[in-house]
């Protein structure tokens, strides 16, 4: 990837283009600074805008910073994880016993069963990670299918996908995607994405017609939309983050 070069800071860039964009639009990633822009704007063009926006990128960069230090975690007993909206309390309990780990959901506990021997150097997060993975491919799909019932849009396919930055997408052939980390979100912002993707099935773009359907579906759509916005960043987060306080 290109590098910007902002007050000695190199801080990689990519750049999606599309047919239906009109204007740029930047958003700072754990990783990478993604720019969204029409497919006539020139790389050199691009470049000029993010020299012209670089007081906000340094600040954005260092919110996330921030952020990556107050949510650092240890992945230990007694840490806070989201479920579907709900804080849940981890349990870490070594298994002796047997070499296969396992989580199992007690009220709003979460246990983690661990091998005494395990091959990676965080096995906690590991298994979380594959169990948080594991429930999306299962509940995502499901609820897709209740909502279909009650709207009357039905998808041809739905695929839960580790999408970096979109949170949903419906292809041209009717085919549905979400974003695994769903599953930490509140049910009603579940909803309110997959809502959104279903609504795309009748109208493919962002048009009055769409948000009308979509308020039709969705009378809270907007208040849905803002939470998004608000904790996006550390939802997609979660488990990427280390803990720099150590």
């Amino acid at each position: 990837m290109p590098k910007l070069s902002i007050k000695g800071a190199e801080i990689e860039y990519l750049v999606r283009r599309s047919f239906r964009r009109r204007s740029v639009s930047l958003e700072v990633l754990p990783s990478y600074l993604l720019v969204r822009a029409p497919v006539r704007f020139s790389d050199r063009y691009i470049r000029n805008i993010l020299s012209r926006h670089d007081a906000w990128i340094i600040r954005q960069n260092g919110v996330l910073n921030d952020l990556i230090i107050r949510t650092g975690r240890d992945y230990a007993t007694g840490e806070q994880f989201p479920y579907l909206g709900s804080q849940h309390t981890l349990y870490v309990i070594p298994n002796k016993n047997t070499i296969r780990s396992s989580v199992e959901v007690i009220d709003r506990n979460i246990h983690v069963y661990v091998p005494e021997k395990s091959e990676t150097t965080n096995p906690v997060r590991d298994i979380l990670l594959n169990w948080y993975r594991t429930e999306a491919l299962t509940y995502l799909p499901r609820r897709i299918g209740a909502l279909s019932k009650k709207t009357g849009l039905e998808p041809s396919r739905v695929r839960i996908k580790n999408q970096a930055t979109l949170w949903g997408s419906c292809s041209s052939k009717g085919s549905i995607n979400l974003n695994w980390r769903l599953i930490l979100a509140p049910i009603s912002i579940v909803d309110y994405v997959a809502l959104h993707e279903l609504c795309h099935l009748r109208v493919a773009n962002h048009s009055g017609r769409f948000w009308a359907l979509l308020l039709a579906n969705d009378p809270s759509y907007a208040k849905h939309r803002r939470w998004l916005r608000k904790n996006e960043l550390e939802l997609k987060m979660w488990f990427e983050t280390t803990n720099n306080n150590r």
